[in-house]
Order: C-alpha cells, then sequence, then structure tokens
C-alpha cells in the first residue's frame, strides 16, 4: 500500500461557531476514514504533533484517538502509532452526501402507499424485582423536577395544547430531540422528519403498515426482541431470520437468507437479547447492502445511551449517506415505562406515507405529555439525568458481576455488561432457560429465557436476561441467592 501524506500536511478547516474541539477533530477524522481521503492502513499523526499543530490539548487528541478506535474507525499499539483500520471497505459510506428529496439510490428503494392492517397487542408486563429486564430504575427519577415542569405546563395551557397537532407530534419536542439526537446520537434529522410515538413498539407497527405489500420480507435478528415478529406478521410481512454472531446481524449470512428484501430490523448498539455490538465494519456491509438491494433499514437504539466504557456509540443512521436508515429512541428505557413515548426518525420519502398510516392508527401521542418532555429536554434535566442514571447502572452492573462470582460460579456465564439495563447468562449443557425462568417464579424473582427469542429452533441457546438497571443491591443479593439454589436443584 502508497505510503499515505500524513494528516498535518492536510488542511483542516477551523471548527464551527460553538463547536468544541473534540467534536470538530473527531468529525474531521471520520469523515475523511469514511470517504477514501484518509485510506485503510494510512498512519495517523501522534497525539502531541498533532495537538501542538493546532493549538489544543494533548488531552483532547486521546480521547478522539480513544474513541475512534472504540467505533472502528482507527487502530492503535503501544509503539506503534495509529493507523486508520485496514479491515475497512474502502469508500464504503461518504457522511458528506445527504440523501435526495425523492430518496435515489443505486437500486431504487420501495416508497409505497399508506396500509391500514389490524396489529394485535399483547398485555404488558411491569414488575419491579430482582432480574427483570428493560426496566429502568423509576425511583431514582427527578419526579420533584418532572411534577414542577408539569405544573408550569398545566398553569400555561392553552387553546394550543387542546387541539389537534401535527402527527408526528410536538414541534417543540421533535425540535428538542432533533437537537439532542444530533449531539449525543449523531442523527442527521430535521424536525419534520421525527415522529412521537407511543414506543418503539408503535413505530414498529407503523413501518410494518407502510412497507407491507404482496411478498414483502423483512430480515430480523436471531434471536432478536421478541415484540418484532407480531408487528411485521401482524401487517402481513414475511420473516426472515438471519442468524446472530458475536459482532451482530450476520450480514453475509443475510444476503444468502435473503437477497432483496424490502426492510431489516436491528439492535446495532446493543444486540437484543445477546448485548454484543456491531463493530463499524459490520456496520458498513449492512449499509452497502440495503444500498445494493435498496431495502430500508430499522435501527431500534432501544438503551445505547446506557454504554459503560466510553461514550455512547454513534447511531447507524449517522453513517448512512443514502437515507435508508430508520431511527427509533425509546423514551420508556430512558425516563419511565408509564411515558409511553417514543421517537421515529425517518428518511425524507417516508414521511408522508408515515404520516398517512399515523391518522389512522392514532392522529398523534397525548399533547401535554410532550410539551412537558419538551421542556424537560429544553432545560437539561434530560441529559442530566441520563448522566445520573449511567453511573447508577453501572454500579449495579458491578454488584451482579460480584454476585456471580460469589454465589455462581461456572454454573452460569455471565457475558460481560458494556451497555443496557440488563445481561446475557449463559446456562450449561442440558440445563433448559425455561424451567430455570419458572423455577424461580416460586422466589417472585424475574428472569426471561433466551430461548423465546430465538426463531429457528436449532440456532437457540439456553440463557437467562438478568435486569439489574431497576434493583437495588440486597433486591440482586436475594435475586442471585434464589437462582444460585435453582441452578443447585437442576
Amino acid at each position: 500500500m502508497p505510503r499515505q501524506a500524513p494528516l498535518q500536511d492536510l488542511a483542516l478547516p477551523l471548527p464551527q461557531a460553538g463547536e468544541t474541539w473534540h467534536r470538530w477533530l473527531h468529525r474531521q477524522l471520520r469523515d475523511r476514514i469514511l470517504d477514501g481521503r484518509l485510506r485503510p492502513g494510512a498512519r495517523l499523526p501522534s497525539s502531541r504533533s498533532l495537538a501542538r499543530q493546532y493549538g489544543m490539548a494533548r488531552g483532547t487528541v486521546v480521547a478522539v484517538y480513544e474513541q475512534l478506535v472504540l467505533e472502528g474507525y482507527i487502530e492503535s499499539k503501544v509503539g506503534s502509532g495509529s493507523i486508520v483500520s485496514p479491515r475497512l471497505p474502502q469508500g464504503a459510506e461518504s457522511p458528506r452526501t445527504p440523501p435526495t428529496k425523492n430518496g435515489s439510490t443505486t437500486v431504487p428503494r420501495y416508497v409505497p402507499t399508506p396500509l391500514a392492517h389490524l396489529f394485535p397487542t399483547a398485555p404488558a408486563i411491569n414488575v419491579q424485582r430482582a432480574f427483570v429486564a428493560n426496566l429502568p430504575a423509576v425511583d431514582a427519577f427527578p419526579m420533584e423536577r418532572w411534577v414542577r415542569i408539569t405544573s408550569r405546563v398545566l398553569r400555561r395551557l392553552s387553546t394550543q395544547h387542546l387541539a389537534r397537532i401535527d402527527s408526528r407530534g410536538w414541534r417543540p419536542l421533535r425540535e428538542a430531540l432533533a437537537d439532542y439526537l444530533a449531539r449525543a446520537r449523531g442523527v442527521q434529522a430535521e424536525p419534520d422528519q421525527i415522529f412521537i410515538t407511543a414506543g418503539t413498539q408503535q413505530a414498529l407497527d407503523l413501518v410494518a403498515r407502510v412497507l407491507a405489500r404482496r411478498g414483502a420480507r423483512a430480515v430480523v435478528e436471531d434471536p432478536a426482541y421478541v415484540g418484532v415478529l407480531p408487528a411485521f406478521r401482524g401487517a402481513g410481512m414475511d420473516v426472515c431470520s438471519v442468524p446472530v454472531d458475536d459482532d451482530g446481524l450476520n450480514v453475509a449470512g443475510g444476503r444468502e437468507i435473503c437477497p432483496q428484501p424490502a426492510l431489516c430490523y436491528v439492535t446495532p448498539a446493543h444486540q437484543s437479547p445477546t448485548g454484543v455490538m456491531m463493530p463499524l465494519e459490520r456496520r458498513l456491509r449492512l449499509l452497502e447492502w440495503s444500498r445494493e438491494a435498496g431495502f430500508w433499514i430499522f435501527e431500534d437504539d432501544y438503551d445505547g445511551e446506557y454504554r459503560f466504557d466510553g461514550r455512547p456509540i454513534a447511531s447507524l443512521q449517522s453513517l448512512d449517506a443514502s437515507g435508508g436508515v430508520l431511527y427509533a429512541l425509546s423514551l420508556t428505557k430512558l425516563l419511565f415505562p408509564s411515558i409511553r413515548l417514543g421517537c421515529l426518525v425517518v428518511p425524507p420519502p417516508l414521511v408522508e406515507p408515515l404520516l398517512a398510516q399515523r391518522v389512522v392508527v392514532d392522529r398523534f401521542a397525548p399533547v401535554i405529555e410532550q410539551a412537558v418532555l419538551a421542556e424537560f429536554i429544553a432545560e437539561g434535566d434530560f441529559e442530566r439525568h441520563l448522566r445520573k442514571m449511567r453511573e447508577l447502572y453501572a454500579s449495579r452492573r458491578s454488584c451482579l458481576q460480584e454476585l456471580a462470582q460469589t454465589y455462581w460460579g461456572d454454573r452460569l456465564r455471565l457475558e460481560t455488561a458494556r451497555a443496557g439495563l440488563q445481561v446475557a447468562a449463559w446456562l450449561p449443557e442440558g440445563v433448559r432457560d425455561s424451567e430455570v425462568a419458572e423455577a424461580l417464579q416460586a422466589h417472585t424473582v424475574e428472569a426471561m429465557p433466551i430461548s423465546e427469542a430465538f426463531r429457528a429452533p436449532e440456532r437457540a441457546r439456553q440463557g437467562l436476561l438478568l435486569g439489574f438497571a431497576a434493583a437495588h443491591p440486597p433486591e440482586l443479593k436475594r435475586g442471585a441467592i434464589a437462582l444460585a439454589r435453582v441452578l443447585e436443584r437442576l
């Protein structure tokens, strides 16, 4: 490979007004890697020389390099410096090229007319006890602050709050989310592309209804979030289950199983339920497949904000240059379950079809809750709460890891929980997770059998999904002792 020009010989534009050095440098290096100006294997300057060249703190450069290593853009070895990852495809995606208004791609994507299929719903389970998955610490929510904002919104209530609103949702909330998602998750979206939904489940339902047509097929991870199959099947879509490996959805396997789907559902930041993270190389391959085959990607970022080893990983949507990714964020996981709000970021060609379908379903989400949340975000309470919860969940994760070593030993293999509200734990051969979960019920302990999340029986693994975020350490200990006793008898 020919030697690349050192970075200090490249002219980097100055930071934009209000842009931090960290965000500027990360964006500049990331863009140059993705569009091929920094090719795989290119050597980057040392943190000291780069800091000296642009007059910034060396610690800032080190932090940016560490983030790029975590995201898979570069590789760094002690004594050898940092290079652009040689495993990346050359020129796979360019974040500087926005999608066109009509969403044109290499292969035109299907843009449907609205559909109106009925979708069967299931009763929700909301039990706060040891190992309940997908449940945040509701007792740590800043209720006093939420009540104060709610009172203020109600005192200022106007006819605008009582009338019909845009089916996408309360505009101040969409504006606040557009700003937050751009900063925190790298999501590229205007407020008019954001839909406020009744959680991610409704987002799945709406998208499935809109994209369903005769013979339409949807690629789904195997194992997968249990709510995906009912949503897609309820809309009349055929489902193709593609196995998950240590890097998430197996893209090469997906190409063979279902070469040209209409939709692909993924959880790249924290695969549900295994917890693995899709690395950059795999993400770029998935985007490449989507671009070539002309299908849409549904990115479910259900708890990617809760990352414990560094900054949250940027969204898949932030890498998408062809406008084919729909991004969903679950606010019920970040705040509290009963709020039943989420947001869906939609590529421009799908805005009108989804608007028409939303009118068929429920027109719009309740307005007052949206108005309160808009102020909660705008005044900084939302991000303060997330920072506090990251620390709390990290401590409870550590508590569970210590309990696993003390009480379970080799009888249960706990995955490393790098993010989220729960962690996968794998059972030894011959032990059925459904039997363990049923036995735990007698101890008032809740654990989800992971085998139920598999669609293909031959791929099913026996394990438990153990939630740690909502339970206090004494409750986690009670659950750990109960699980140890169950394992001893099986």
